[in-house]
C-alpha cells in the first residue's frame, strides 16, 4: 500500500467512541432501516447493505434518514416495540464487524451502547 494512504487504517474518537479507522460510508437515499409509512417494517435490503460496508472494513456507518415521527399514524418510533424486536438482532450482528454506528443521544442504540450490546429490546 502506498504510504500516504495509511493515515486513512488509524483509529480516531468522537467522544469516547473510538472508530477503528477514518473510512466512513455518509448517509445517502435508500439507506433508512424503518419505512416511513409502514407501522413495522424493517427495510432488509438496506440494512444488509449497511451490514455489508462495515463487513467490508467500513469505519463508521451514517445510515440514511430516520423518521421519529409516523408521518401518518403521528406515533413516536419509539412508541413501536415491534421495530426494537427486529432491530436488536441486526445490531448485534453489526457490532460483530467493530464498525461504529452513531444514533441520537437517549435511543437505545445511542452513543453509550453503540459499543455495547446489553441493550435489551421492551417486552
Amino acid at each position: 500500500m502506498n504510504p500516504k494512504y495509511e493515515p486513512l487504517f488509524t483509529p480516531f474518537k468522537i467522544g469516547e467512541v473510538e472508530i477503528p479507522n477514518r473510512i466512513v460510508q455518509c448517509s445517502m437515499g435508500g439507506t433508512t432501516l424503518f419505512g416511513w409509512l409502514e407501522p413495522s417494517h424493517f427495510d432488509t435490503e438496506a440494512a444488509d447493505f449497511l451490514l455489508k460496508r462495515a463487513k467490508d472494513g467500513v469505519g463508521l456507518v451514517l445510515p440514511g434518514m430516520q423518521v421519529i415521527r409516523d408521518t401518518m399514524g403521528r406515533k413516536w418510533l419509539d412508541s413501536n416495540r415491534q421495530m426494537y424486536r427486529v432491530l436488536k438482532p441486526y445490531m448485534d450482528e453489526y457490532h460483530k464487524t467493530g464498525g461504529k454506528w452513531p444514533s441520537p443521544p437517549g435511543w437505545p442504540l445511542s452513543a453509550e451502547t453503540t459499543c455495547s450490546t446489553s441493550w435489551q429490546a421492551p417486552s
